[in-house]
């Protein structure tokens, strides 16, 4: 993908995909996603999996990190923003593991920010609230709560669909990110970070593929305590400077 604000040349791209004990797919993946970048290395992280990924299930050209135990997509997410920052490559993608990420929409994501108008681009999920029964109206109640407190926060337009993992960033907005320790699901709290940063925001609305492997590892309960997490991050970052540059 060529943009102007590399002058012509393709952007560097990391694309991360976390896995836990969602293995089936990674391959096919990745796979995927080398056919579709140029200019693009794939980093598989294995967030404590029983049985562990291992170099002969991915392709060549991919990287591997293998955690001991689960830490959680915070860990995750620092361990590919560690690597973003080490390599100084232009945009870091998440991919989850399950096959619910169109892969073909990777370029639009990125777009906002190859075309500099945006640092960080959220995937919006145009049929996310299409379940039914307290468990998605739960989930759907969660997603406006944040989303609308993250507005206030920050002051500004952010996305509609914060606890979403699709995502895209660049440099910038890995070091803002990079200097607070994230949580075991840290999708909102990279937005409210974000947001009280002065970097642009931007979102693309996508279609969320049906979960092909696994199910979600988030419960009622866990759901609850996610958002109490939520509310004591926020609570934190109105007595703290925003993050910086």
């Amino acid at each position: 993908m060529n943009s102007s604000k590399w002058k012509g040349v393709a952007p560097s791209i990391l694309v991360m995909i976390p896995t836990y004990n969602d293995t089936e797919l990674i391959s096919d993946i990745a796979g995927s996603i080398h056919d579709l970048l140029e200019n693009c290395t794939v980093l598989i992280i294995d967030d404590g999996s029983s049985p562990s990924v291992k170099m002969l299930d991915i392709s060549e050209n991919s990287l591997l990190a293998i955690l001991p135990t689960n830490f959680g997509l915070g860990m995750a997410m620092h361990i590919a923003l560690d690597h973003q920052i080490d390599k100084s490559y232009d945009i870091l993608v998440r991919v989850d593991a399950d096959g619910q990420h169109p892969i073909e929409n990777i370029p639009n994501l990125i777009a906002p920010i190859a075309a500099g108008q945006a640092s960080y681009v959220v995937g919006n999920r145009s049929n996310r609230d299409k379940g039914a029964g307290i468990r998605s109206w739960l989930a759907k109640f969660v997603r406006s709560y944040m989303s609308m407190v993250i507005r206030l926060v920050s002051g500004k337009s952010m996305p509609d669909d914060v606890t979403s993992g699709f995502i895209a960033l660049d440099l910038k907005a890995a070091k803002v990110l990079n200097q607070t320790v994230l949580e075991q699901y840290p999708e909102p709290q990279m937005s409210l970070l974000v947001g009280r940063s002065n970097l642009k925001v931007s979102q693309i609305l996508f279609d969320q593929n049906d979960r092909a492997f696994g199910k979600s590892t988030i419960s009622v309960g866990q759901a609850l305590r996610f958002l109490y997490r939520f509310n004591i991050i926020v609570l934190a970052s109105l007595f703290q400077s925003g993050p910086r540059i």
